[in-house]
């Protein structure tokens, strides 16, 4: 039996900002982290959100990856699949969530800055 208790999840979007489709985006960031963490899954999920009292609606996808120990190469590669959204993907932001703690991981945030929230709930 292999334990694997733990996990993190990307939310990523399946189109950019002026609706281009980002399916060929979501497929190098899921063998990205499929390769890293052995494994992921992948589910289609719906996200909304309000700002300057506009809502705003989003079909997106979560990848989920489990594991029992979180390597450092594992966080490169999470960084990596995040610079690839923001780059490839044209996105303000990225929601991660590590073991079910949130953090939405802006442009201007440094690998330092994502590796450190990794770490407090890693």
């Amino acid at each position: 039996m292999l334990l694997l208790e733990k996990n993190v999840k990307l939310i990523i979007m399946n189109r950019d900002n002026d609706g281009k489709d980002l399916s060929n985006l979501n497929k190098k960031v899921v063998d990205l982290l499929t390769k890293s963490f052995g494994g992921t899954t992948v589910s289609s999920t719906y996200g909304t959100w309000s700002d300057n009292k506009q809502t705003y609606q989003d079909p997106n996808k979560t990848v989920q990856c489990n594991y029992h120990h979180l390597s450092e190469q594992n966080m490169k590669d999470l960084y990596k699949a995040i610079q690839l959204e923001f780059n490839e993907g044209r996105q303000e932001a990225v929601s991660l969530l590590i073991n079910d703690k949130l953090a939405i991981i802006e442009k201007t945030d440094t690998q330092q800055d994502v590796f450190n929230f990794i770490n407090i709930f890693k």
